[in-house]
């Protein structure tokens, strides 16, 4: 059985390398972990990720052992055959050999076993975010226009930003002073501040006037909403302050309660599109959860007819032209719910 492991897993090793053919680069590529490279830099294409490194370090962590192993058993047989009659020296052959051969027994037995039991065991996987999705309502197809459909989730990278896990207990304790319910607060505040700023405290947008800091709040939005969060004068400066991300964080959250109580309501998407597209506008044209006149005849995400004028992509009643006016936010609104949906698979408490 060692020795079928040992020739099971050194086929790489059997023959020396040709440095004649393959330079130092090769040979570290072919025996070392070497991070693979990025598309159009030198380095190893074939190179392997950290945990096909960690299965092979694994593998050839067995192998020595095995070879070690071996070492001392011919050690133990030189000791006793030398001894000579003393006993001594026969104790101490016997002791090395009981050690060794137990402790392969140990290892090559787990080994066997785990393999037995599931081959996972035995190897290191990527970690890769659970595939979720959210169902499409029935009706007309949602956003069957340029953008596609609008409804589904959309797991992202950024929602597993390790960043942002710094902020959890501040996020937790925002999400107690608010109240939306049936929505797991503490995954939509994430959500959101991941799609925002990808929880860098010291971002702003390009738009004028900028939206600032975690929850990439614009200063008149932070004032509208800060009481219970904080009495301190708040502007440009006081929300790219890391200092003061606990109020920064709870003021988003109380943003997002006064959204669900607009025409928004309760839906994640709609939230999401609230908080990027806005709930009024000044100007005279729709704001994002008002309900579509070119889209009168469509349902929406939620279930409702007439679409909100976010989901629509169309600017015109026939539906032969595109309406850019939303189109940041059917995005932007699908990330924050595939971020909820994930944040709440990993943390299901409201």
């Amino acid at each position: 059985m060692l020795l079928q492991l040992v020739f099971a897993y050194t086929p790489a090793y059997a023959d020396p390398p040709d440095y004649r053919t393959s330079g130092v680069q090769e040979q570290i590529a072919q025996y070392l972990c070497t991070p693979p490279a990025s598309t159009g830099e030198p380095g190893n294409p074939n190179g392997v990720n950290l945990y096909q490194c960690i299965n092979k370090l694994y593998k050839f962590a067995i192998i020595f052992a095995s070879v070690v192993g071996v070492f001392f058993i011919v050690i133990a047989g030189y000791i006793y055959m030398g001894s000579e009659g003393n006993q001594e020296s026969v104790e101490k052959a016997k002791s090395i050999l009981i050690s060794t051969v137990t402790s392969l027994v140990i290892l090559l037995s787990a080994y066997v076993l785990l393999k037995a039991i599931n081959p996972d065991l035995i190897q290191f996987h990527d970690i890769t975010l659970p595939a979720v999705t959210s169902g499409t309502t029935d009706g007309p197809a949602i956003g069957s226009g340029p953008t596609g459909d609008i409804c589904k989730s959309n797991v992202t990278n950024k929602c597993s930003n390790s960043a942002c896990n710094k902020y959890d207990s501040q996020i937790a304790a925002a999400a107690q002073k608010i109240s939306i319910p049936g929505v797991n607060k503490p995954a939509l505040i994430k959500a959101v501040m991941t799609n925002e700023s990808s929880c860098d405290p010291a971002a702003v947008s390009g738009s004028s006037p900028p939206s600032i800091g975690l929850m990439q709040l614009k200063v008149q939005t932070a004032q509208n909403n800060q009481s219970g969060c904080t009495t301190d004068t708040i502007n440009d400066v006081w929300l790219k302050n890391p200092d003061n991300s606990a109020a920064i964080i709870c003021i988003g959250a109380k943003y997002l309660e006064a959204i669900s109580k607009t025409a928004c309501g309760k839906s994640i998407l709609n939230i999401a599109a609230g908080y990027n597209g806005g709930t009024t506008r000044s100007d005279g044209l729709k704001a994002a959860c008002d309900q579509s006149a070119d889209c009168s005849s469509d349902k929406s995400c939620d279930g409702t007819v007439p679409m909100k004028a976010w989901e629509c992509t169309f600017a015109d009643v026939n539906h032969t032209k595109e309406d850019p006016a939303f189109k940041e936010t059917r995005n932007y609104a699908p990330q924050v719910y595939g971020c909820y949906q994930f944040y709440d698979i990993l943390n299901p408490a409201k």
